[in-house]
C-alpha cells in the first residue's frame, strides 16, 4: 500500500462515449472500494479526473490498462494521464453545508439524502427507462422545492434506483433518452 495519492484523468475526444467513460469512472471507484482503496471522482472538461488513494500501484496500473484494452476493443479512444501526489484532502466531498461539490462523479440509487445534497442547477436522470426516454429526468432545484421533487421520483419509481448526477445540460439531454 501506497500512502501517496494517483490522479488518474480519464478523457476521450468523442462526447457520445460520455456514458461509457462515466462506467469507466464508477468501475474504478467501485473496484477501490472493493480492495479498500479510497477512491473520488469528479467530471473535468473532457472527462473525469479519480484519485486513488492507500493503493498498491501495481494493482491499479494492472486494472488501467485492462481499461485501455476493452476501449480499444470497442473502437473508443481513451487516453489516461496518471500522477502521483502527497496525498492532499480530498476535492470532491461534501461541504461542510452538507451539499455535494459542483462535478462529482456521481451513479448511485437516489435517495432523499442524495437529492437534498445536491446543488441547485443539477441533472438527475435515473437509468430506468420507459421506451427510449428515462423513468426520471429532472434538473435539481432550490432547497423549498426539493420534497416535490423526491416525491416525484418516488411516484415515478425512481426512488431507490441507480441514477447518474450530470452537470451540463448536454450531458443531460445525452443521457435521457437511450442511445440508438
Amino acid at each position: 500500500m501506497s500512502s501517496a495519492e494517483t490522479e488518474l484523468c480519464l478523457y476521450s475526444p468523442d462526447l457520445s462515449t460520455r456514458r461509457e467513460l462515466e462506467g469507466v469512472g464508477v468501475s474504478i471507484c467501485k473496484l477501490a472500494q472493493k480492495r479498500g482503496w479510497y477512491a473520488s471522482a469528479r467530471w473535468i472538461e473532457g472527462g473525469i479526473a479519480i484519485r486513488v488513494r492507500n493503493h498498491d500501484e501495481h494493482v491499479l496500473a494492472d486494472v488501467m490498462q485492462a481499461f485501455v484494452r476493452f476501449a480499444g476493443k470497442n473502437g473508443w479512444r481513451l487516453t489516461i494521464v496518471k500522477k502521483s501526489v502527497p496525498s492532499q484532502p480530498d476535492l470532491v466531498c461534501q461541504t461542510d453545508s452538507g451539499q455535494i461539490q459542483w462535478g462529482a462523479l456521481i451513479h448511485e440509487k437516489l435517495s432523499r439524502k442524495l437529492l437534498n445534497s445536491l446543488p441547485e442547477g443539477a441533472f438527475v436522470v435515473s437509468i430506468c427507462f420507459a421506451g427510449s426516454e428515462s423513468i426520471f429526468a429532472e434538473r435539481v432545484p432550490g432547497m423549498r422545492y426539493k420534497p416535490g421533487l423526491w416525491q416525484k421520483a418516488k411516484d415515478v419509481g425512481a426512488a431507490g434506483r441507480t441514477c447518474s448526477v450530470l452537470w451540463s445540460e448536454q450531458d443531460f439531454d445525452n443521457y435521457r433518452y437511450l442511445s440508438d
